[in-house]
């Protein structure tokens, strides 16, 4: 609804009660007898929300007319898109001395999966559906732990950004290399 409807509903309502008096009910709207003076309160308020919600209504109206465009009632809707959701996949395989990682993938604002790999289980994947094909943003944070040889297992951190290109039935995979840091990088190909 409008404003101008609002208004002109609004003011309506009051030249009811002005002419009525008040004691009806409009569904939880319940509106008490009243006297002279708020009739004609009622009265004059009312005349001025309904001469505003006609007048701006023709304004508006003719302001549409004058950039030559329908008024906003008749202007079509916007075009809906009769693209269907699409799905593609994004998979993780455990790397060489990695003895587990958890990857948890964010696309698009949206957190759709972990992705957790160990020597039981060396490749996970998890099927992601997004409304239409697409470029989409994603996020990537990891933890890895590799087996160094020597009796440790350090920890890594990993993080990554950007975009994807989506198309129906692509897979994505998870890579990733150690920065010197001792960080790592990954991102999704």
């Amino acid at each position: 609804m409008d404003v101008n409807l609002i208004a002109f509903i609004f003011g309506a309502l009051l030249l009811f009660v002005a002419i009525i008096g008040g004691g009806f009910e409009l569904r939880e709207l319940k509106v008490p007898r009243v006297g002279w003076a708020p009739r004609v309160v009622a009265l004059v308020t009312g005349v001025v929300f309904v001469a505003f919600g006609v007048a701006n209504s023709f304004a508006t109206k003719a302001a549409a007319e004058a950039d030559g465009r329908p008024p906003a009632a008749t202007q079509p809707a916007p075009a809906t898109t009769n693209a269907s959701p699409i799905d593609f996949v994004v998979t993780d395989e455990l790397g060489d001395g990695q003895v587990s990682e958890r990857v948890a993938v964010e696309i698009d604002g949206r957190t759709v999966g972990t992705l957790t790999v160990d020597m039981v289980h060396p490749s996970a994947s998890v099927t992601v559906t997004m409304p239409r094909p697409g470029t989409y943003p994603y996020e990537l944070n990891s933890t890895a732990v590799f087996d160094t040889g020597d009796d440790s297992y350090p920890e890594l951190e990993g993080h990554g950004s950007g975009q994807l290109e989506v198309t129906a039935n692509r897979s994505f995979a998870v890579v990733g290399e150690i920065l010197d840091d001792g960080t790592m990088q990954i991102a999704l190909q």
